[in-house]
């Protein structure tokens, strides 16, 4: 009764230790993900561009997984191997002599050095393997990004397999040392405990023989120095393992608190020759007033409240006026200036063409409207009078509508595409994807499913100029004073693209809303009210249609000249190609 009553203590404090050590390592595992995830998503547009894909699935996907499963499992073997050893270590003590004391005082410090050898290598390799595995996971994903284009290659097949062959290769090994220096660390644990042993069963022998020693209290210590050894390798090993698993904890806080990234780069030879760190990754403003601290942090000026309710209850913008003073912006710290003392008014109601060569910071201009990249250098950005910096990023990107190059559509129902929010109703969703293309509509409508009407993953099971138009229709729906296009029309086809300008007329430009568009088709903003031509970085021209092209020195006179050449040159081109047939 006394053993089944023990037995049924033990059960009950090894469950209750298992269950704390689960409730515990889930708790942790979510916050740090949560933590994790919430960073990622506030990261600015710089963080993106420095890492890899393969790194992000890395740490979302096996060192998420090794904190989840293995990190509670293994601090509880800690705690629970030092609590064995220590009470193992008493009791030989109090049986035999507490002179034992000092012999396994030696050995724990002989298992300790062994350790120590084995703790460096075994961090740096599991470094190593984190590292050698990411590049696995973004090769993969370009592959499935780029299939079209790896099949239309000659041996795209087999130059693909062979790049993720090596990548895997590498990978294993570097997994192949680890388990190498695995076994490195147990041959040199299982030998010392067999000495250990050894040299214990003569000791036991000699005093046994001498009458200093009972044979019971010599097995009894045999035993124990047995249990001991024992112990004291799985100890090593629990600790050896733990380390290498709190470095997917590390991993993961990396991610956690971007502050603490250090920009990939270069540093200017200027800079590095003075020994001084990379600059910190910035994390976007958020909060209302937060992207205007550091701007008036040596001004005693507040930089305003901490709430932007009443302004957008107000109905903020009210009209959608723009003004760009002297925007000065760059992709990190130190990166070079993209856009370099940019001044232009956009008066409410009014449309304006961003034209320029590739390279000359259109796209990078529309970033500082939508706060995806902070400007410096003293500039500011308003809206109605209104400096987008003093508002939160949720608001400010909540009153503007674009329409960008890609369009981007998600894997779900077409009214999920239209307003992800499910603020709209269904009548102004169709309302809207009839205004966009009636065309469009009907074929939603035919299908018998309407809104429902399921889009795959990036909008694969519609044409590009579709995905176009659903974009066009999102922008409707919304109904805000500003819209923004980022080249919208530039890869459709001539017929989607006079759909696209017609509704944006019709729906935008004549009922008041402000159209600020990046265009690579010069023809699309020359009936603009006004166009601005940028170069390197500088406004170099602004003014209206007219008036750039009557300067036959100006530069958008230029890009408007080499686009005819080009398209004359195109034509005859044809016309050569048609003569042959």
């Amino acid at each position: 009764n006394s053993l089944v009553n023990a037995a049924g203590v033990v059960s009950v404090f090894l469950w209750i230790r298992s269950y704390l050590t689960m409730r515990v390592g889930v708790r942790a595992s979510e916050f740090l993900h949560k933590k994790m995830l919430t960073s990622v998503f506030k990261a600015p547009m710089a963080f993106f561009d420095a890492t890899p894909s393969g790194q992000l699935l890395s740490r979302f996907g096996k060192e998420m997984e090794t904190v989840d499963r293995n990190l509670p499992d293994g601090i509880g073997s800690v705690l629970f191997c030092f609590l064995q050893i220590g009470l193992s270590t008493l009791a030989l003590a109090g049986v035999v002599t507490p002179a034992m004391l000092v012999p396994l005082l030696g050995i724990g410090i002989l298992y300790y050095k062994a350790m120590t050898k084995f703790r460096p290598a075994a961090r740096d390799m599991k470094r190593c393997e984190s590292k050698s595995r990411a590049p696995i996971y973004t090769h993969f994903g370009e592959a499935l990004r780029g299939v079209e284009t790896i099949r239309s290659i000659q041996n795209g097949r087999n130059d693909w397999s062979s790049k993720h062959r090596s990548l895997s290769d590498d990978n294993l090994s570097v997994f192949s040392s680890v388990k190498a220096l695995d076994r490195w660390l147990s041959i040199r644990l299982e030998t010392l405990g067999n000495i250990v042993v050894f040299i214990s069963a003569l000791a036991s022998i000699f005093l046994t023989r001498a009458g200093r020693l009972k044979a019971g209290s010599a097995g009894w210590g045999l035993t124990q120095a047995l249990s001991i050894t024992g112990l004291l390798t799985w100890a090593v090993r629990c600790l050896t393992d733990l380390e290498t698993q709190m470095m997917s904890v590390s991993r993961i806080t990396e991610l956690t608190d971007l502050d603490s990234t250090e920009v990939k780069g270069k540093l200017p030879k200027s800079v590095e020759s003075k020994n001084v760190p990379l600059p910190k990754m910035p994390k976007e403003n958020e909060n209302v007033g937060e992207a205007l601290e550091k701007e008036l942090a040596n001004v005693n000026v507040s930089a305003g409240p901490r709430r932007d309710d009443p302004l957008v209850k107000s109905g903020w913008p009210w009209k959608g006026g723009i003004q760009f003073k002297n925007v000065s912006m760059r992709y990190n710290p130190i990166s070079p200036l993209v856009l370099k003392q940019v001044t232009i008014t956009i008066p409410p109601g009014t449309t304006l063409g961003v034209v320029g060569r590739t390279g000359s910071g259109k796209s990078s201009l529309l970033l500082t409207l939508f706060r995806l990249a902070e400007i410096e250098g003293g500039g500011s950005i308003t809206i109605d009078g209104v400096d987008i910096r003093s508002v939160g990023l949720h608001t400010l990107r909540e009153s503007l509508s674009i329409i960008p190059q890609d369009p981007v559509l998600f894997a779900g129902s077409v009214m999920y595409n239209l307003d992800a929010t499910g603020k709209a109703s269904k009548e102004d969703a169709w309302e809207a994807l009839e205004a966009a293309s009636p065309q469009l509509a009907r074929q939603f409508r035919n299908a018998g499913t309407g809104l429902e009407t399921h889009i795959t993953e990036g909008g694969k099971n519609l044409s590009l100029g579709q995905r176009q138009l659903i974009c066009l229709a999102r922008a409707l729906l919304k109904k805000s004073k500003i819209l923004v296009l980022d080249e919208a029309t530039s890869s459709v086809d001539s017929k989607t693209d006079a759909q696209v300008q017609d509704t944006i007329r019709r729906e935008f430009v004549d009922k008041g809303v402000t159209v600020m568009t990046v265009a690579h088709r010069l023809d699309t903003v020359l009936g603009y009210d006004k166009i601005a031509v940028l170069g390197s970085g500088n406004l170099t021209e602004y003014g209206t249609p007219s008036e750039l092209l009557r300067n036959p020195k100006g530069e958008l006179r230029r890009l408007v000249d080499a686009d005819i050449q080009n398209k004359r040159k195109g034509a005859e081109a044809k016309h050569e190609i048609a003569l042959t047939a």
